[in-house]
């Protein structure tokens, strides 16, 4: 039997933060998506005990610091200036992967920043041959559940080991804001800016797949192995379509646990090729094809994706 990693976190402040920062990171992206909160939020206290910092500072004072520093060196400049002022917003969103405002976006954009970010590193684990056109999928989501603008989202894209805008490595830059300035003189701040720049660091290396560790996570129900193992699903799709079929008929019954809504999202975005097949595999597997529908129309809101618009907008009626 594995050892349970996410108790031992959660009951070891010093075990986490000082030695296991990647651990502390997933804990708190997990607690988010097990979060009862509409918004997945992670509770001021929770990420106090993980990370040992004011939740304020990490989300208002960093920022600022980093402004500073963005308009010292690149004001005079003005489009180095909004290059960084922009690529600084990237920055910003790899944060609130853990934590954000209350009211910082819809819990339907929070679950699916959340859950692209969780299958990039999927992808980044996987043997999948083709790892570019899933990543870009999945990233191509995290971006449109992230407050950007459109003209933004499509300067920024994730490389085989980078994120670039404007096709340049946008890693110095990141590395600036992930090494603002200590305070001097002031411990208690410069402890805290040393972690925030750890915690980013650790996200975005996830992200490019520099670091692909996984702590354990007992399975929620049976979609929790579809979902962090993005290549039996797929295969899943490919060898066994009934059994497939199945699950995704059970995943719209009941609660909509995250892992439920996950296999959902991967239906929509990994799965489905054309209107025509949604629907005749859907006659033919389901029972539950109205609501699956309805569900798939409530991921476009989110994620993108042509085909489900056509069904959605007349091109095959339900």
């Amino acid at each position: 039997m594995k050892p349970n990693l996410i108790k031992g976190i959660t009951e070891n402040v010093s075990y986490n933060y000082h030695n296991n920062i990647e651990l502390a990171v997933m804990t708190a992206i997990f607690q988010r998506t097990d979060s009862r909160n509409d918004r997945f939020r992670l509770s001021d206290k929770q990420f106090r005990r993980i990370f040992q910092i004011c939740p304020s500072f990490f989300l208002f004072e960093y920022g600022e610091k980093a402004r500073t520093l963005i308009g010292k060196y690149y004001d005079d400049s003005e489009s180095m200036y909004f290059n960084y002022l922009a690529i600084w917003e990237f920055a910003q969103c790899l944060q609130s992967l853990i934590f954000a405002p209350v009211h910082a976006n819809s819990s339907m954009n929070e679950f699916s920043k959340l859950y692209s970010f969780l299958n990039i590193i999927n992808v980044n684990r996987s043997n999948l041959k083709n790892k570019t056109h899933y990543r870009s999928k999945l990233f191509r989501s995290f971006l449109f559940a992230s407050p950007y603008s459109w003209e933004f989202s499509q300067h920024i894209k994730l490389s085989k080991n980078c994120v670039t805008y404007n096709e340049e490595n946008i890693e110095n830059v990141l590395a600036e804001f992930f090494n603002v300035e200590k305070e001097e003189n002031e411990t208690d701040k410069s402890a805290m800016i040393d972690s925030i720049n750890r915690i980013l660091k650790t996200i975005y290396s996830y992200m490019v797949g520099e670091k692909l560790f996984m702590p354990y996570r007992p399975q929620k129900d049976v979609y929790s192995y579809y979902y962090f193992h993005l290549t039996d699903f797929i295969e899943l799709y490919q060898n066994n379509k009934a059994l497939f079929y199945t699950y995704l008929d059970n995943s719209v019954d009941g609660k909509a646990t995250f892992m439920k809504k996950a296999f959902v999202y991967n239906y929509s975005l990994f799965i489905i090729s054309s209107p025509d097949i949604v629907m005749s595999e859907l006659d033919c597997y389901c029972k539950h094809k109205d609501r699956i529908l309805d569900v798939l129309f409530l991921s476009n809101s989110i994620l993108p994706n042509s085909v489900i618009k056509k069904i959605k907008f007349g091109y095959v009626k339900k």
